[in-house]
């Protein structure tokens, strides 16, 4: 791990109380910790993730000249760019996509909801596993309900 992930840990750490972590407040620390070149890493982090999100975000391309009716007007409900690489890092804006970039676009996407929905299935099966403990006791956190379920468990 790079120091700056170090840093990033031990400040999550540092400000984890009642079991949540307060996240600007580590984001506090880590700035306060960081070096020069650190604070260079993070501001370019920074400025990445905007981009990336402007890139994307909803709404006309501003260079458009045309008074064509395009892919905004048409399907207003997509983006005004996606990615066209697994890792987020090339934004192509919509109505540039070929027919090949656009298929990839929508295999990246159902990746995406193939992964959270895969998420989701293991968080109902938690959540179903603990109900029993959480129906008898309502105020426990999850791991209370876990450490319980584990009991049970191995006492079986």
């Amino acid at each position: 791990m790079s120091r700056l992930s170090d840093l990033v840990a031990q400040a999550v750490t540092e400000t984890e109380r009642d079991g949540s972590c307060r996240v600007s407040e580590a984001a506090t620390l880590v700035v306060e910790r960081a070096d020069e070149e650190e604070l260079r890493a993070l501001a370019f982090d920074a400025a990445r993730r905007m981009c990336k999100k402007t890139a994307q975000s909803q709404g006309p391309a501003a260079s458009r000249a045309s008074s064509m009716l395009g892919q905004s007007d048409l399907f207003p409900e997509l983006h005004r760019g996606y990615a066209i690489d697994a890792e987020g890092q090339a934004i192509r804006l919509t109505g540039n996509l070929s027919r090949v970039e656009f298929k990839r676009v929508m295999a990246i996407r159902e990746k995406q909801i193939d992964d959270d929905a895969a998420h989701l299935r293991a968080l109902r099966e938690a959540y179903t596993t603990v109900s029993p403990f959480w129906d008898s006791n309502p105020d426990w956190t999850f791991d209370q309900c876990c450490h319980a379920y584990a009991e049970q468990r191995g006492a079986a």
